[in-house]
């Protein structure tokens, strides 16, 4: 249209622009609770504080909670008749209902005056609006950041609910201040847009405030990037005093050409470069350009304001202490499941009080790493130590969250990034790395360097394990140490590091026992032979430490326990479509059977059911792990039942044809080592390939025969294993050959 308008305004009337106080446009006549009746008996209306063109706003008093102030919305009577107006109304009732978040205005109550006016009552906060509090010089930098991160919590609970605000302004924002901190609340839910609306109509219309409004709403497609963008026009006008397309015009909202606004830094050399790149991107014109939630600009732009503006970008060398973390598995999540995770973990580090005592100091930097996250750390040495400690105490309440930690201190410099973000490159960031991709899930490892600072601290040192000196990436040697206290960190030998030393002093200092002689020997093996994958070498030295177990080797004796175990095996016909339970290796299952194994405990352990196999694409042996996968706990207590392979959509099937080997283990206490195998092969997709590894298992199985493993006999239509040792080792062989025999 000639005046730069979107074409649906001409057909469905006008935007609705709401103007927040208009009370001196409204006639005596014109207020809707005239006589301050009480409402549903209960609340006293005290006087009116404002009034737009569709209703008014009133302070009142609960009488049935000793008085307690609230806010009633009466629906003005010429608002009522217009049906878009009178929805927009049962819809912020409905919208309020549903965010439940301490940053949104609670709703209370609603009903209708004597006279039939629509009200709703919502909780009453004692503050000013923004607006008020707004200076043409601009706001203190903290303040800001503090402000936009808590109305950016509000935003992303109401669209987590399936809510648009579509008004979000500095009027619609009040401040308070409790106990010497101030606290955010996010008001004015009137024209919300709802998904799955109990209230719905056929007439639309473009609604909110130009100078606020995103151009996909102002064109009638508003999204939750419609909101950011506000949240972006009303940071900008918090730090630079002006908003950024002054006046009601609307050409910068139908033009991208047109909506071209001032960088923060012109308008105030003091507003640091990341935290004004941050706002530009928020109010981009095009909604995919902006970032992907009211969090993430958020914290970018928490970050850029609370940057040292005497370090940004400076280049200067300076020692770092670098907490560097990633989320073991993350390659094998879906895209939705990568972006879930990585923003659940964030939200882990921001709550961890030495994470926020550095922002307080601006004593830290953080750098996206696409799986996971490097906390730079530059005044104390034991920053991120204790930072991977309170993050492990954080993860343990997320457990499908499975991170690693690496730590080291070094030479780093801050630099800028072709985009101008504030970033540090060096060797300090570096080392971190390799230090971190040296263990598995649950490890806390650091470098000597971070060992000889934290030993140095009495708390530090007896939690503090000898790894030994280690090639990590690019060939670099390094030595590391193992940070595992009682509630944080993995004491284990992480899977990567069979040959590492552990003495066993400082393990039993810890409370856990030391390490046995026969595993490090083993290890020791593998040192000779070199690194192999990891879930190889794991599953490999795991198997080798079983067999010795299992053929009488020198050691401890094994407590005599009468450990047993049941199973039976479902088998599915495809040309029935039918179920049977067999006695196990009592039937031929036919070459077109899919199966499944049932076990059940007589006594507490731990499960684990591996199915020897073969890769066709490399003609090499392999071990797929059936049981326990990455989310399940290896650990069932006595009457328990478990289907192998858990997910009854899922069976055994004669593929490749043939014969299949299942080999189970049955145990007291958890076999770290396979657990360990468990883990890495998680991240393989639960394959694990090396001919030694398929050869270790064969032997393990073959071990039975020894008196190592167990016996079997059948009652109760199911097979019993039976051993007077723990662990118990056994291997079903299950037949697809036409007629075949499958008795022992």
């Amino acid at each position: 249209m000639a005046d730069g308008r979107p074409a649906d305004v001409a057909q469905h009337g006008r935007i609705l622009t709401l103007e927040d106080d208009v009370s001196s446009r409204l006639s005596p006549e014109a207020d809707p609770l005239a006589g301050r009746p009480l409402l549903n008996d209960r609340y006293e209306v005290e006087r009116k504080i404002s009034s737009s063109h569709t209703s008014v706003l009133f302070l009142g008093r609960d009488k049935r909670l000793h008085g307690k102030r609230v806010v009633i919305k009466v629906l003005r009577e010429e608002a009522s008749q217009d049906e878009w107006i009178r929805r927009k109304f049962q819809q912020e009732l409905e919208a309020l209902s549903r965010i439940d978040h301490p940053g949104v205005v609670g709703v209370l109550d609603s009903g209708r005056t004597a006279t039939g006016k629509e009200f709703l009552v919502t909780q009453f906060v004692d503050g000013a609006d923004l607006r008020s509090q707004l200076t043409p010089e601009g706001m203190d930098f903290r303040r800001v950041a503090t402000i936009i991160r808590q109305v950016a919590g509000a935003l992303d609970a109401a669209h987590e609910a399936g809510v648009l605000h579509r008004n979000v302004k500095p009027e619609k924002i009040v401040v308070r201040e409790i106990s010497g901190s101030e606290f955010a609340t996010l008001t004015g839910f009137g024209i919300a847009g709802i998904s799955n609306s109990a209230f719905t109509g056929n007439i639309t219309r473009v609604a909110g405030s130009t100078a606020y409004m995103a151009p996909e709403q102002y064109s009638g497609n508003p999204s939750r990037a419609s909101d950011l963008y506000a949240l972006g026009v009303v940071a900008f006008e918090m730090i630079t005093g002006v908003q950024p397309f002054p006046g009601n015009g609307y050409i910068h909202l139908s033009s991208e050409q047109d909506a071209v606004c001032p960088r923060p830094g012109e308008l105030r050399p003091d507003v640091p470069v990341a935290a004004g790149r941050a706002v530009l991107k928020a109010i981009s014109f095009r909604a995919e350009n902006r970032h992907e939630s009211a969090g993430e600009f958020a914290e970018e732009l928490y970050a850029g304001l609370m940057s040292d503006p005497s370090q940004e970008a400076s280049g200067g060398l300076e020692m770092a202490h670098v907490l560097f973390m990633d989320l073991v598995g993350y390659s094998m999540l879906g895209m939705h499941q990568q972006k879930a995770a990585i923003k659940e973990l964030q939200a882990l580090v921001r709550g961890s009080k030495r994470h926020q005592e550095a922002e307080r100091t601006r004593d830290i930097v953080r750098l996206p790493t696409g799986d996971g996250m490097a906390l730079v750390f530059f005044r104390d040495p034991t920053a991120p130590a204790r930072c991977a400690v309170e993050l492990c105490d954080a993860l343990r309440r997320h457990p499908h969250l499975r991170a690693r930690m690496g730590i080291h201190s070094g030479p780093v410099f801050r630099v800028a990034d072709i985009n101008e973000n504030s970033n540090v490159s060096g060797g300090g960031i570096n080392m971190a790395q390799r230090v971190m991709d040296c263990g598995d899930a649950g490890h806390i490892l650091v470098s000597k360097v971070v060992a000889d600072v934290l030993a140095q601290f009495g708390e530090w040192r007896p939690y503090l394990t000898d790894l030994g000196e280690h090639s990590v990436k690019h060939g670099v040697t390094t030595h590391l140490y193992n940070l595992a206290t009682p509630d944080a960190g993995n004491p284990e030998i992480p899977a990567r590091l069979g040959n590492a030393p552990v003495p066993p002093v400082t393990r039993t200092e810890r409370g856990n026992p030391p390490v046995s002689a026969p595993l490090s020997q083993v290890t020791g093996q593998a040192r000779r032979i070199g690194m192999f994958a990891a879930p190889a070498l794991v599953l490999l030295l795991g198997m080798g430490f079983l067999v010795w177990k299992f053929a009488g080797g020198p050691g401890p004796a094994a407590a005599v326990t009468q450990t047993r175990l049941g199973y039976s095996l479902t088998v599915q016909r495809p040309e029935t479509g039918s179920e049977q339970a067999h006695l196990a290796h009592e039937t031929a299952l036919g070459t077109n059977a899919a199966v499944s194994i049932d076990f059940d405990t007589v006594q507490a352990g731990h499960l684990y059911v591996l199915a020897e196999g073969t890769d066709t694409e490399r003609g090499a042996p392999k071990m797929d792990l059936l049981y326990p996968r990455r989310e399940d706990v290896s650990r069932l207590e006595a009457g328990s039942a478990v289907r192998v392979p858990p997910d009854k959509s899922t069976w055994l099937t004669n593929s490749p044809a043939g014969r299949k080997a299942i080999h189970v283990v049955w145990s007291a206490s958890p076999v770290q080592e396979l657990e360990n195998a468990r883990n890495a092969a998680g991240e393989a997709g639960g394959s694990i390939r090396m001919a030694a590894a398929y050869d270790a298992i064969r032997e393990l199985a073959a071990s039975r025969n020894h008196g190592a493993g167990a016996a079997a006999s059948t009652e109760e239509q199911r097979t019993v294993l039976q051993s007077s040792g723990d662990p118990l080792a056994y291997t079903i062989e299950l037949d697809w050959t036409v007629g075949a025999d499958a008795r022992r």
